[in-house]
């Protein structure tokens, strides 16, 4: 029978040591990782906030625009001065030359 040695007990100590070691440099680096994660979130937050911010108010422009094109004098005034309309009499019906004009 061949005799088998036992490892000695300062290289299960190293072991242990360097499996310790790498546990808490794993650890530290994902430390590490989830606070870059949480920066990298907020930032994304706040752009998106600033984002709504500047959308909601180009909504309020745009609705503002919208009820003040409603108005039958701005409509009348888009109708004659730019498209160059002008108002029918008896049923009359009048043709123009406004199809490529811009209308905003």
């Amino acid at each position: 029978m061949t005799r088998v040695e036992k490892k000695s007990s300062v290289s299960l100590a190293c072991g242990r040591s360097v499996a310790l070691v790498g546990l808490l440099v794993g650890a530290t680096l994902f430390h590490v990782w989830q606070k870059v994660e949480v920066a990298n979130v907020e930032r994304q937050l706040s752009v998106a906030e600033l984002r709504l911010r500047e959308l909601g108010q180009e909504r309020t422009n745009l609705m503002a625009g919208i009820a003040f094109k409603k108005k039958l004098g701005q409509i009348e005034e888009v109708a004659i001065g730019r498209i160059g309309m002008v108002h029918a009499h008896g049923g009359d019906a009048v043709a123009g030359d406004w199809a490529g004009r811009e209308l905003d």
